[in-house]
């Protein structure tokens, strides 16, 4: 990619071009490619600062976030010269003015490394999230699995992106950050929020649903992958437990048909007891195994799910399941709760949900008719992934990855 195309001024209607890197050594080269003394520079995921650093060693205005504490103070001590922040990237939209270096409008280059192994369906999300808040003249992300994607499609080559193993190799050990676990750790509590960022996206923009956030600040657990395990612990912290209609979702399947379904689950209510209409439902309808959820869903969702009991409560071509007792607690609580991510719930009325044109509804009809083929089944060669809050199959949300982005690799 030329200079002169990176430096056109944009309009509202264009998108920001990507440069994708498998390695850090494709990564840090970009510095010497494209930063120069007019250039106001953003790294998302600066870790020890050493990318910051070569890229202040070419312009004056460079700004590093990670979201890792100890890693922001190790870096404002060994670079004193650079401004580093302590920041979640998917918050973005709050603080990005806040943090420009004095004097400059916008930043017009960023650069992202926030765990090259990734996974492409959590980066994606980040990357137009990014992309649509700060609309940069070019971004440069790090990313083995992404540059791996690229590569196959140019080569026309036939991919189940989640399930493919070749797309999940470990970067050696001259390409992986010395806190490799750390930042591990990271990037899954990033995976976590980037789900939960989706589904207030899809409820937003598709469904047209309001909602409110209800967040506990400061956080009374840790925010952290390996940390409170237990949803309903963290409900009680947050003082949610004393919410009637606060609702754990389950990922099911209708056994007589194979259809994917989504059970909201009050407190109180044994899964085995589901009643809709009066019928015990608890028979006609079971959990979603793991693998089922990451061969037809996402991987990501699958891990976040088993570790953290957090389910996407809204997902587009899965009906809901909405028992009696959710009904009945209705008329003391209009509203209905969800955790999206740590720390983080949604309220919305009920009634809002019931009388949504573009949401589906589990009937009991539907709990004994038979395979559908329009129906969202259970399917080994088919994909549902959470992007944006919608649904697609491997070969569309292939070539979706490159609709949203201009993509140069470099020749290095």
């Amino acid at each position: 990619m030329s200079h002169a195309s990176v430096k056109k001024s944009q309009n509202k209607n264009e998108r920001s071009p990507f440069i994708v890197c498998a390695t850090t050594k494709e990564y840090r080269f970009q510095t010497h490619a494209f930063c120069n003394s007019t250039e106001v520079v953003l790294e998302i995921g600066s870790a020890h600062g050493v990318t910051c650093n070569q890229i202040r060693n070419r312009c004056k205005n460079v700004v590093g976030i990670d979201i890792q504490q100890s890693l922001v103070e190790d870096c404002k001590k060994k670079y004193p010269r650079i401004p580093f922040y302590c920041k979640n990237v998917l918050n973005i939209e709050k603080y990005h003015r806040d943090i420009l270096p004095k004097g400059c409008k916008k930043f017009t280059l960023i650069f992202i490394d926030i765990a090259g192994t990734i996974e492409i369906e959590t980066l994606i999300p980040i990357l137009s999230h990014v992309e649509r808040v700060i609309r940069p003249k070019l971004i440069i992300v790090k990313s083995l699995n992404y540059s791996k994607l690229l590569i196959q499609l140019l080569k026309g080559y036939k991919l189940k992106v989640c399930n493919n193993k070749k797309l999940n190799i470990s970067l050696d050990d001259n390409t992986t950050r010395t806190n490799h676990n750390n930042g591990d750790v990271d990037a899954k509590l990033m995976q976590i929020d980037a789900i939960g960022l989706a589904t207030k996206e899809y409820l937003e923009n598709d469904c047209k649903i309001q909602f409110t956030r209800l967040i506990t600040s400061p956080c009374p657990f840790p925010r952290v992958w390996n940390g409170m395990k237990s949803s309903n612990q963290r409900a009680e912290l947050c003082n949610m437990n004393n919410k009637m209609n606060f609702c754990r979702v389950v990922p099911s399947i209708i056994t007589s048909s194979s259809r994917m379904i989504l059970v909201f689950l009050p407190p109180g209510v044994s899964y085995d007891y589901i009643t809709l209409n009066g019928l015990i439902v608890g028979s006609k309808i079971r959990r979603l195994k793991k693998g089922e959820i990451a061969r037809n869903i996402s991987r990501s969702v699958m891990e976040t799910y088993r570790h953290l009991y957090i389910f996407p409560p809204f997902i587009k071509g899965f009906p809901i399941l909405i028992c009696d007792k959710i009904l009945s607690y209705a008329t003391q609580d209009k509203y209905i709760y969800f955790e999206v991510t740590l720390g983080e719930y949604i309220q919305m009325k009920l009634n809002n949900i019931l009388d949504n044109k573009i949401l589906n509804f589990v009937t009991t009809e539907m709990l004994v008719e038979k395979y559908s083929a329009a129906a969202t089944t259970i399917d080994n060669t088919k994909k549902c992934t959470i992007k944006d809050g919608q649904e697609q199959s491997s070969l569309f949300r292939l070539f979706s990855v490159l609709l949203i982005t201009f993509v140069c690799l470099p020749a290095i």
